[in-house]
């Protein structure tokens, strides 16, 4: 199934070790760091980005340059990134509070699926992690 996951989504083979953590980690596309850190006019972006999927550690994204992007310099503090944990899906804003009963969740799943297929997730920008979050959906 091609879905917009597919087409938005950088696949790269990259991969860096997170300056904090001390662990390897795969680069991210730029438009996803765009899209999550506060005021990005004001910063300077070069090189390649990775993403810190380390709960513990406060790096979200850094660059082999030595520049880090922590939660604080984020729009929002996001799932991924600590306390909202619980999210499932960043592109309609699904978090696990959210499932109250197996009929519930089957329906969730199925309207994420459906906009999938229709090209309207935006996983891209909206996954701080800039991956698809379907295959998370259990």
């Amino acid at each position: 199934m091609t879905d917009c996951c597919d087409q938005n989504v950088s696949r790269s083979e990259k991969t860096a070790i997170c300056p904090v953590n001390g662990q390897l980690y795969p680069s991210i596309d730029i438009r996803t760091v765009l899209h999550q850190i506060a005021r990005p006019w004001q910063k300077s972006l070069e090189g390649d980005y990775f993403f810190c999927a380390d709960l513990n550690c406060d790096v979200v994204y850094f660059n082999q340059q030595g520049q880090t992007f922590h939660r604080s310099d984020l729009r929002k503090n996001r799932a991924q990134i600590s306390d909202l944990a619980e999210s499932i899906c960043y592109c309609f804003d699904v978090a696990a509070e959210d499932i109250t009963s197996e009929k519930l969740k089957e329906d969730i799943r199925q309207f994420i699926i459906e906009q999938t297929r229709n090209n309207m997730c935006a996983c891209s920008v909206q996954n701080p992690s800039g991956k698809c979050c379907l295959k998370d959906f259990k």
